[in-house]
């Protein structure tokens, strides 16, 4: 039962998102391979980083801190999920045709990488974590990540034409803000969840 609620949510959201942008073979190498690939090797890339960066900081801080709080939802768990998928994300449009690819395929590829991320992630927290929370996750958390992955793949997507069109400085943009959109959006969430943890 508690599998079922990590792993539900996610491939709900998958399914959805793929169906809407017209993806309609979802179960293709190249699918699952940025579902699975992409989502573990972002959850683990993320969780050590993460790991690693917060504990440091935390001695540093003071782990229960208001100022640790904001620095570790923004720095070491937004930046860092979003960065690291944003990586992923890019190097598998790469080989894509701009002039064949339209926003609806990089919004798509970009909820595949980040649902993988997501259902992996559930999984981990389902090690000490109750069912309500996992509910709560599935609730909140998992539609979040879609949120944030929707901006990305836009602003990707907006950067493939913008390089296709010939606009350097368009494609530049589009690229900070493929990053940075969904680094803010995630980390206000983060700081929420954080400061609620905290009270």
């Amino acid at each position: 039962m508690i599998y079922l609620i990590a792993i539900v949510p996610p491939l709900i959201i998958l399914i959805a998102v793929n169906r809407y942008c017209g993806i309609r073979r979802l179960l293709t190498k190249q699918r699952l391979l940025l579902f699975f690939g992409g989502g573990i090797v972002t959850a683990v890339t993320a969780m050590l980083l993460g790991y690693v960066l917060s504990s440091s900081i935390g001695a540093a801080l003071g782990a229960g801190s208001i100022l640790f709080a904001l620095v570790n939802s923004i720095l070491f768990t937004a930046l860092i999920e979003e960065g690291v998928k944003y990586i992923i994300i890019r190097r598998s449009l790469r080989r894509a045709d701009p002039a064949a690819v339209t926003m609806l395929d990089t919004i798509a590829c970009s909820v595949t990488v980040t649902m993988g991320f997501a259902l992996f992630e559930n999984l981990v927290y389902t090690i000490g974590e109750t069912i309500t929370a996992l509910i709560l996750r599935g609730i909140l958390s998992v539609p979040g990540h879609m949120a944030h992955a929707v901006f990305m793949g836009w602003y990707l997507g907006a950067a493939m034409q913008d390089g296709f069109r010939g606009d350097p400085a368009g494609r530049r943009r589009n690229l900070i803000k493929a990053l940075a959109v969904p680094t803010l959006t995630h980390g206000v969430y983060d700081v929420i969840v954080s400061l609620y943890n905290l009270s």
